[in-house]
């Protein structure tokens, strides 16, 4: 790929795909050997085997970093600390304000969290990730992108925007009607008749066993 070629928004929707199922990987990983040995399947959308708060993520620091991805690697690592971190508290800031519940919290971690959203040793961890995706894995994934006859790729991009698109509203109808639930307030339409009746919270507690209330 050229330096001054730019990201293409198809590039983004692969790299959003593909972040979103590692993330997914890594969540029930980490939660293995965190956990002694226990398994957690961690879902982040109603449908399929994704955690959309890695993809976001990876668009973030990846639309950010473009330009420094030449940088030395303190650089990007100082850079991704900081972002990262600044991303986690703004994705769990925006889960409060719009559903009334969070997926995460350090508060037990004491003096080593910032309001119970930010664990500080993670932010190290955010910094060595962002490091690791934008020196080893970033422009490697692109080109093989770009290895994709173009039609075919089109259609795929489509398709795969559509269905995440799709799953993405439909897991926040779900977050919404959970909060609502506890709260007491009744379906206003079909579609939240629809997705109490099939979403409850039995359901939503299997699929979404990281997923709390806020009180």
């Amino acid at each position: 790929m050229k330096e001054k070629e730019k990201l293409k928004i198809s590039d983004l929707v692969w790299l959003f795909t593909i972040a979103c199922f590692f993330g997914y990987i890594w969540e029930i990983i980490w939660h293995f050997f965190s956990h002694n040995f226990t398994w957690l399947i961690k879902n982040g959308t109603l449908f399929g085997p994704f955690q959309p708060i890695y993809g976001f993520g990876v668009l973030v620091i990846t639309l950010i970093l473009w330009k420094f991805k030449d940088k030395n690697w303190f650089v990007i690592f100082l850079l991704g600390a900081i972002l990262g971190s600044l991303f986690e508290y703004g994705a769990s800031l925006f889960q409060e304000f719009a559903f009334g519940s969070y997926s995460w919290h350090y508060s037990k971690y004491g003096k080593l969290s910032i309001n119970g959203i930010i664990y500080i040793p993670y932010c190290i961890g955010w910094g060595i990730l962002t490091l690791l995706w934008v020196k080893v894995f970033m422009m490697r994934l692109i080109n093989l992108f770009h290895k994709i006859p173009a039609k075919i790729n089109n259609i795929l991009v489509i398709l795969i925007t559509i269905f995440m698109i799709f799953n993405l509203v439909c897991t926040c109808i779900v977050f919404d009607r959970k909060t609502a639930r506890y709260k007491g307030i009744a379906p206003r339409n079909k579609i939240e008749e629809f997705f109490d009746e099939h979403y409850n919270d039995k359901v939503t507690s299997k699929r979404f066993p990281n997923l709390w209330i806020i009180e």
